[in-house]
């Protein structure tokens, strides 16, 4: 198409930019580097008049608590409706700009090229899953508002190009997805919910899964909805036994029919196998009442099993509500939809077939078909239940007095107290011996139960009503059991006779030792007394008499009821909180990371864009995860302006990938709002466009390779999968490999095993496996190596540098340097020309320190060395309380490049941590938690004390250290007004009760959460 611009600057980006606005629409323009990208965003600036965002330029000046030149640059170009976008931004600053951009104030972006999910992702909807390239935008998804989720319908799903590695991220419920390195997760960190890029997630953060699959579209299914190709004499109601009994099906039966393309065939009768006879019984009750045949036969095996009959439209029925053959089972999309009671019988049926009791642990169900496991996860998160899925090996396992060989299959387990007890009250068995197991294990977790309780009938059971912690309360227990006794032996007691039986008064002063009162009743009788209480039991008192303490049964059994006596309502539980309770939050359940680890680059992955609307937190549900809809620029645009398509490398200036100009591209156009997208590339002259035009618009995009043909990856895999027992033996090696995408590209496999062979040998080497029995097995050491996720090669030189600790007079800048000359660390601040010896210098200096010895400068290491020692001095500088400032103009180091470091250096402090205790360096521990601590604060050692202090961040405490106050009992001293005057009320006061000093009551904090809503 032409497209005439009028030339205004003689620049063709600022032309392109200008003419962006005057249309009323939005642009990003691409260029190369952060520099670049602020330079062209000021250029673009100076054009602009009768523009003025102050509220967004202040709020970004303001991000840091001293503006860096940077923050300064930023502000002044907002303040126009422009901007720039790259890793150097603080997050604070990055946020403002996209939500600025989504609500059309800024018009230009300049960024550095962007995220998204991988093609295997699939997005949560309904009681559904659809894989992110079929999603539809009729179908509404799930969306976070606050801590609840709602329905709702996305603007587009962008396919975009990629060349980059992915993220992999799997929790221990059995959630698992794969990203694009930015984009960003909401996480839990110290009890706040964070966004953060997936590549800096870490292993012991939590991360925000789905707790609740609450749904609108509520139905019960008709006939028609199964029985399509055959006729049915009379008509049936979906009924709570009706969903029982195919829950029952889809465990230990057969439909007698199998589906193929869509088709039905008809093979057999419909059967079901089992010896228990609850389950028969209610078979035999459907059957009845549909009209069918049954009979009772045994297997070839000797298994007693039901036959049933062999209608046609019976078999239909069975075979489109999910009663498949075997791996093909699953629960047909009509019955995911129905209502909660039917929902339940229907899980109840699954349970009582193929589900256990694991009476020290948890509730289990195993099935060898996978969908229907998932599936099933579904339903019970409909039910607030969280469960964990894991898939089992093959195997034996003994069925009705039999041993069988099974197959691989999937276990799903509910192991959280809540959600056991959930499933006890609303699931459940009707099987007897299982209900009796679940009984037990309820039972062990009532030691956790604070009460339970009747709205209705208005009364709280107390689990320690009899007992106590203390001799003193124990002693007390034992007298509200008399007392409870007496009034149900002899009836109405007064006061000073039941007293007096007792030798000691029925009730104490302190209302919350006398949860006895429950049970009781107290009435004034004017004609026997006007001063004296009359006490007696009441209703439920009565009950508990009679049933519990007249038997000599234990209050607990009481426990184990799901409705109340005396209303037949349900009892509401309210347990003592635990140390995983607070990771239910609303509809989000906080689960554990199991695994974090880097994946190959996908071709093509995708971006879902949601639209802006306030109950959109612009967080989805996908592959059971509640994660970000965007990450960096990943915003759309009328126009995507790419100045640059060429790249600084070491070797000059090289031509981008055909795959990241594909993508910047991709950016171009909104569907909602534009007819059509513009991408546009700058070029000097005629040859260079045709060049362009050649190389990227009609250029195939490049193929990708494995990474496992990289060095650290294959070392770092193999010490993962050997520490994992995923293999073990060389032909398990292999064998592994050899299906991999590394082995398909490359296909020399003699070349494979020779590099193979030479990582295991190094792993060897370093003592991080073993071989014996001819079988690899991780060391102590190796396992905790993979469990960190660090190059191999990374510990080994931590514990080469370890032994030379104890020789040298250590200080923080030894322990920096040594975790920046890392591969890990990369990028490392370029030393330039003009810093050689200056850098030369302070490393004669703080020679007798470093344990990480310098390398001779003819070897090829040296550069990098000096690009680690400069970086270790700029986090020096920070633990020495330099600001983002300082670092910017001695360092060219932005904020959001800062951050970046300390957190990886944080992360390879730890793993030295933890290699330096296994390898008992136990006198370094303490300097390496300071380091930390230090670094976490960018704070000098002399005000660690102050900094463990809650709401006290550097500067702070460096006012308070000014003043005198030094440590925990300096600010015990201090007197309330100094405090206030350096630190403002609110914390001076809240600082003085950390410290035990009682400055105001506070109101009692609230009882704790009831699980049961």
């Amino acid at each position: 198409m032409d497209l005439k611009v009028e030339e205004k600057s003689g620049a063709p980006v600022i032309d392109l930019a200008l003419d962006t606005i005057s249309k009323n629409k939005q642009a990003l323009v691409f260029v190369n580097t952060k520099r670049s990208a602020e330079k062209s965003a000021e250029e673009i600036s100076k054009k602009i008049k009768n523009v003025n965002l102050t509220d967004i330029s202040e709020k970004a000046k303001k991000a840091l608590s001293r503006p860096t030149k940077q923050c300064e640059r930023l502000a002044k170009c907002l303040k126009a409706g422009i901007a720039f976008h790259h890793a150097g931004l603080h997050s604070k600053q990055k946020e403002l700009i996209e939500a600025g951009f989504r609500e059309g104030r800024i018009k230009i972006i300049c960024c550095t090229p962007t995220l998204c999910v991988s093609k295997d992702t699939k997005i949560w909807h309904g009681a559904s899953e659809t894989l992110v390239s079929d999603f539809k935008k009729s179908n509404p998804l799930y969306v976070l508002s606050g801590d609840k989720l709602a329905s709702l319908k996305l603007q587009k799903i962008e396919k975009i190009h990629n060349s980059s590695k992915l993220i992999h991220i799997s929790s221990v419920s059995g959630h698992s997805i794969k990203i694009t390195p930015n984009h960003k997760m909401l996480i839990k960190k110290k009890n706040k919910k964070v966004l953060i890029k997936a590549e800096n997630i870490k292993k012991s953060d939590k991360i925000a899964t789905i707790g609740n699959l609450s749904t609108d579209n509520v139905s019960i299914p008709a006939n028609s909805c199964f029985i399509r190709d055959n006729e049915i004499k009379n008509s049936f109601k979906f009924t709570p036994d009706l969903s029982y009994f195919i829950g029952l099906l889809l465990g230990d039966g057969y439909s007698g029919a199998e589906t193929n393309s869509g088709k039905i065939k008809y093979k057999g009768s419909p059967s079901i196998v089992g010896i228990d006879a609850e389950v028969f019984s209610h078979v035999k009750k459907i059957c009845r009442q549909l009209e069918l045949n049954c009979r009772k036969t045994k297997t070839f095996h000797g298994t007693p099993q039901l036959v049933l009959g062999k209608n046609n439209w019976f078999r239909e029925f069975l075979v489109r509500c999910g009663v498949e053959h075997r791996d093909k089972k699953h629960i047909s999309e009509n019955l995911m939809m129905m209502d909660l009671k039917n929902i339940s019988s229907l899980l109840r049926g699954l349970f009582d077939t193929d589900g256990y009791v694991n009476k020290q642990k948890n509730v289990g169900f195993s099935n060898i078909s996978e969908k229907l496991v998932k599936q099933m996860q579904k339903l019970l998160l409909r039910i607030r239940i969280v469960s964990s899925i894991r898939k089992r090996k093959a195997g034996v396992m003994k069925i009705y007095e039999k041993e069988y060989k099974t197959k691989p299959h999937f276990e799903l387990l509910i192991t959280q107290k809540k959600s056991i007890l959930d499933f006890y009250r609303f699931v459940g068995f009707n099987i007897q011996r299982k209900q009796d197991d679940l009984i037990d294990l309820v039972a062990k977790l009532c030691a956790n139960l604070n009460y339970v309780s009747c709205g209705k009938c208005n009364y709280k059971i107390y689990a320690d009503l009899f007992s106590g912690r203390t001799k003193a309360h124990k002693n007390w227990g034992k007298t509200k059991l008399q007392v409870i006794k007496l009034l149900g032996k002899k009836g109405e007691l007064g006061s000073r006779k039941l007293n007096k039986l007792l030798e000691q008064n029925a009730g104490k002063s302190e209302r919350r030792l006398n949860h006895h009162y429950e049970l009781i009743k107290k009435r004034r009788i004017g004609n026997r007394s006007n001063t004296e209480l009359f006490w007696s039991l009441n209703p439920i008192g009565k009950w508990v008499f009679d049933n519990i303490l007249s038997k000599n049964r234990r209050i607990t059994d009481f426990f184990r009821l799901r409705k109340c006596p005396l209303c037949q309502n349900n009892i509401d539980w309210l347990l003592k909180r635990g140390w995983r309770d607070s990771d239910f939050e609303g509809d989000i359940f906080w689960d554990k990371i199991r695994e974090i680890r880097e994946v190959d680059a996908e071709k093509f992955v995708y971006d879902v864009v949601l639209p802006n609307k306030p109950e959109n937190d612009h967080l989805f549900v996908a592959d059971g995860f509640i994660i970000h809809n965007s990450a960096g620029v990943d915003l759309p645009a009328f126009r995507a302006i790419i100045r640059d398509v060429t790249r600084f490398t070491n070797r000059g200036m090289q031509p981008i990938p055909v795959l990241e100009y594909l993508q910047m591209a991709g950016r171009a156009g909104r569907p909602s709002f534009d007819r059509h997208g513009e991408a546009i590339v700058t070029t000097g002259s005629d040859a260079e466009k045709n060049s362009v035009y050649e190389k990227f618009v009609l250029g195939e995009p490049e193929d990708i390779f494995s990474k496992l043909a990289v060095e650290p990856v294959l070392r770092t895999y193999l010490l993962s999968l050997i520490s994992t027992r995923v293999i073990q033996s060389k032909e398990e090696i292999y064998d592994f490999f050899g299906r991999t995408f590394w082995a398909y590209q490359f296909k020399d496999m003699d070349k494979l095993m020779k590099n193979i062979n030479k990582m295991l040998k190094l792993l060897e080497k370093w003592t991080f496996i073993q071989f014996l029995d001819n079988k690899y097995k991780a060391t102590l050491l190796g396992r905790r190596i993979a469990e960190l996720y660090i190059d191999p090669l990374t510990a080994n030189h931590f514990l080469e540098c370890l032994q030379r600790a104890k020789e040298v007079k250590l200080k923080p800048l030894s322990l920096l340097l040594l975790v920046c000359n890392t591969l890990e660390m990369w990028p490392l601040l370029r030393v330039k020309v003009k810093e050689y010896d200056l850098i030369q210098e302070a490393i004669a200096k703080q020679e007798t320190h470093m344990i990480d010895k310098e390398p001779n400068m003819f070897e090829p290491e040296y550069d990098s060395y000096l690009n680690a020692f400069k970086t270790a001095l700029m986090l020096d500088d920070w633990i020495k309380e330099n600001d983002d400032v300082y670092l910017l103009e001695h360092y060219d180091v932005r904020p959001g490049e800062t951050r970046a470091k300390l957190e990886r250096a944080n992360w390879l402090l730890y793993a030295l941590y933890e290699i330096a205790r296994i390898d008992q360096q136990q006198w370094l521990l303490k300097d390496i938690t300071k380091l930390r601590f230090r670094l976490k604060h960018g704070a000098k050692e002399e005000l660690i004390p102050l900094l463990r202090l809650k709401n006290v961040g550097r500067m702070r405490a460096r006012k308070m250290f000014k003043n005198g106050i030094k440590d925990l009992g300096a600010v015990r001293k201090a007197k309330l007004e100094v405090l206030e005057g350096l630190l403002g009320k609110k914390i001076a006061q809240d600082i003085k009760e950390q410290v035990g000093e009682k400055i105001e009551s506070k109101s009692d904090r609230g009882q704790l959460n009831n699980f049961v809503q």
